[in-house]
């Protein structure tokens, strides 16, 4: 770096040293690191992550959040910066349970930057925005069940009643003999 006077140069050293001293000093490179690169780089060094996890977080960065911070240096994503993203995100197209699941990733990849020294603090903190909120699904009465038991061929009879009155799922039922 350089300075318009030994002062400004004074000034900027005793900050540094203090920041060293208290451990809160930032890694340099991270103010004009990507975040689109460091996302890919971070997703890449999870090797602990199954692979339709793997996938799931792929798909989440490339459709849902590269598009919006791909360019930006991560030291410039703020909390107002998230908050519109968030909005946007939740305003368009998808549901509310991926937007939560782009927001935790998001999350994540931010708190990384933190832990690596690339930025003090991770912006994500949207209250509410990891959270999933699935409709509640309907329960067929029994009047429904017993309609829909007759309706189908009689050899799957059984099945939907043990399906609905034990409250077997699927596969269980397709394991029963």
């Amino acid at each position: 770096m350089t300075f318009s006077t030994k002062a400004d140069a004074t000034r900027w050293l005793s900050t540094v040293e203090a920041d060293l001293h208290r451990g809160d000093h930032l890694d340099p490179a991270g103010r004009s690191a990507r975040f689109g690169p460091y996302a890919e780089k971070w997703l890449a060094a999870k090797t602990d992550l199954r692979p339709k996890t793997t996938e799931l977080y792929a798909y989440l960065l490339d459709c849902h959040i590269l598009p919006a911070f791909a360019d930006t240096p991560i030291a410039r994503i703020n909390a107002a910066s998230i908050r519109e993203w968030n909005s946007a995100i939740r305003a368009g197209s998808i549901s509310d349970t991926t937007a939560a699941k782009a927001y935790r990733l998001l999350r994540q990849v931010m708190q990384s930057a933190v832990d690596d020294r690339l930025i003090r603090e991770n912006p994500c903190r949207v209250k509410g925005a990891a959270t999933e909120r699935s409709p509640e699904r309907r329960i067929p009465s029994v009047d429904e069940v017993i309609g829909l038991a007759d309706a189908i061929e009689p050899r799957y009879r059984a099945k939907v009643l043990v399906a609905a009155f034990a409250g077997l799922r699927k596969g269980e039922c397709y394991g029963l003999a």
